[in-house]
């Protein structure tokens, strides 16, 4: 023990650590609760990969509304894959008979004057949309891209246009494949539709949108297309058993009983309907899709 000058035990300058303050330090250092952040709608976009790590379906998805966010109308290309056309305007709307003031007739000019604007917002905007599509790809996926035929025979460089670049980007990435023998590509469509299966967290609507990206994917390698109602059956066997095995059920032993209804011969109708049945049994954790 230290003694002061008088020979007295000489008292510690420290102060006891009360409980408080040590949780006011962890928070300082980060270690209290953390915050939970949304991200923006550019943020939430990954860098387009290409190969064993293809992520085009979740790429699609949120560079859509990023598009849509960023450059309104143009960005609904990703979804339509054509360009918007705005609304013509209804001339009948507008009565010039008793339109003494020439009210009507002023907001018939103001409505082709917005019109014609965002026709040349749009067509201004495809410079930026297509660098911005661009820059969202990986080494691997732009060379694929510049490597296509498409890439050469629309001068995409060239005429810097989205909506090429946009249908380029998907030829080249819908299918799991690096080959580029048409056999294979059409094999390996066929492979990945037959194995479309929902995941056991997966919600019926996030299943819905694989299942029917690689229906599209089979369609445009050039494989024969299941009929209607052969595709709802395939997308039936996929439904993932444990929460949907019932429902699954109950379709095969009424068809067996040569009883259809016309609900099942559609996707759309089938996913409701199965997320009606899980809701029906009272551990529906997500809304089912809205009726057909």
């Amino acid at each position: 023990m230290v003694n002061d000058e008088k020979g007295q035990p000489k008292q510690g300058n420290n102060k006891a650590i009360r409980k408080d303050d040590t949780k006011s330090d962890n928070k300082h250092q980060g270690k209290g609760p953390t915050g939970i952040h949304s991200l923006n709608s550019d943020a939430a976009v990954p860098l387009l990969r290409f190969g064993a790590s293809n992520n085009f379906d979740s790429f699609k998805r949120k560079v859509s509304i990023a598009c849509m966010e960023r450059y309104k109308n143009l960005g609904r290309l990703i979804v339509d894959e054509k360009y918007y056309v705005p609304t013509s305007i209804d001339v009948t709307l507008y009565n010039f008979s008793n339109d003494p003031y020439n009210v009507k007739k002023t907001r018939l000019k103001e409505a082709y004057k917005r019109r014609a604007k965002e026709v040349d917002d749009m067509r201004i905007d495809r410079t930026s949309m297509y660098a911005y599509l661009i820059s969202k790809l990986s080494k691997e996926s732009l060379d694929e891209i510049q490597g296509h035929a498409d890439w050469q025979a629309k001068k995409i460089e060239d005429t810097r246009d989205p909506l090429d670049l946009w249908i380029t980007i998907k030829k080249s990435h819908q299918i799991l494949t690096t080959s580029n023998v048409a056999a294979v590509i059409k094999k390996t469509a066929r492979e990945e539709y037959s194995a479309c299966r929902q995941g056991s967290f997966e919600s019926i609507m996030d299943y819905k949108r694989r299942f029917d990206s690689k229906l599209d994917a089979l369609k445009a390698s050039g494989n024969d297309v299941p009929t209607p109602a052969d595709v709802a059956m395939d997308f039936l066997y996929g439904l993932d058993n444990v929460r949907y095995g019932e429902f699954k059920a109950e379709v095969v032993n009424d068809m067996q009983k040569a009883w259809q209804s016309t609900w099942t011969t559609s996707t759309k109708c089938m996913s409701w309907q199965a997320g009606e049945s899980w809701r029906a049994l009272g551990r529906m954790q997500e809304a089912p899709p809205s009726p057909p």
